[in-house]
């Protein structure tokens, strides 16, 4: 199933409005309404559930993490949460984690 069709059931499978005036929404109509969402930059966002995923994260990548911090990596000195003042090599951040950003090499 594409990112589109994924999408487009969690669209369909919940109604719109509430009350008297709740409507559901069928398949084409969820389909057009991801496709718009889609054309506006919607990404699902990545998840990394094991320190082998983390590690292959390139330098400037951002994860957050299930304890809720933002972890920046660094170059050799391995990672930093967010309002600490050193840089960690072997941290052991919180999993699973989202990607923010996946900095590419």
């Amino acid at each position: 199933m594409n990112a589109r069709d994924e999408l487009a059931d969690e669209i369909a499978g919940h109604p719109v409005g509430s009350g008297y005036y709740s409507i559901s929404v069928g398949m084409s109509e969820a389909r057009e309404i991801a496709d718009n969402i889609i054309a506006a930059g919607y990404q699902k966002p990545r998840i990394v559930t094991t320190s082998d995923e983390v590690a292959a994260l390139a330098i400037s990548s951002v994860l957050y993490a299930r304890d809720g911090g933002i972890y920046t990596a660094l170059d050799h000195l391995g990672w930093r949460k967010q309002g600490s003042v050193l840089a960690v090599a072997d941290i052991d951040i919180p999993l699973p984690a989202t990607v923010l950003f996946a900095a590419t090499e």
